[in-house]
């Protein structure tokens, strides 16, 4: 299968049901074979503050949502990280809510010492509730957002 435009995926997410387990599930599963192997990948999430000003209905974070708030500082992520690298992660997706008082230089500073503690680091394309920008995105703290 080769896979390259919007419209591809909507055709596929269209397919009967018995089609595409005949068709699309075994060209997956062979891609992700040729690519992986046998391995298993684990990747650390860490949501590192649930502090959000939007109500998406979706989100567990949205700001409606009467759960107890938190913003956790970098040093002290970057402190517990410490110990899952030592227990063999070393992918980190970082998750947050859009909170306007967790500024982008704390993020960096995080993003910069995960790196430096030789994590791979998965960033969303907006930070804050603002697209990451294109000098971020070049190498400011070693960011590289996913797409």
């Amino acid at each position: 299968m080769n896979i390259q435009t919007k419209q591809d995926v909507l055709d596929i997410l269209s397919l009967p049901e018995a089609v595409f387990w005949a068709q699309v599930a075994p060209a997956a599963r062979k891609t992700c074979q040729d690519h992986f192997g046998n391995t298993l990948l684990v990747t650390a999430m860490l949501a590192y503050t649930n502090i959000c000003k939007n109500q998406c209905l979706y989100c567990g974070m949205r700001a409606g949502n009467p759960i107890p708030r938190y913003r956790i500082p970098p040093a002290e992520i970057l402190s517990l990280s410490q110990q899952a690298k030592l227990d063999g992660l070393g992918r980190m997706f970082l998750l947050a809510g859009e909170d306007r008082n967790y500024g982008f230089d704390h993020l960096l500073q995080l993003v910069s010492g995960l790196r430096q503690q030789g994590y791979s680091i998965a960033l969303g394309r907006r930070v804050g509730g603002k697209p990451i920008s294109g000098t971020a995105r070049r190498g400011r703290g070693g960011i590289c957002p996913e797409v």
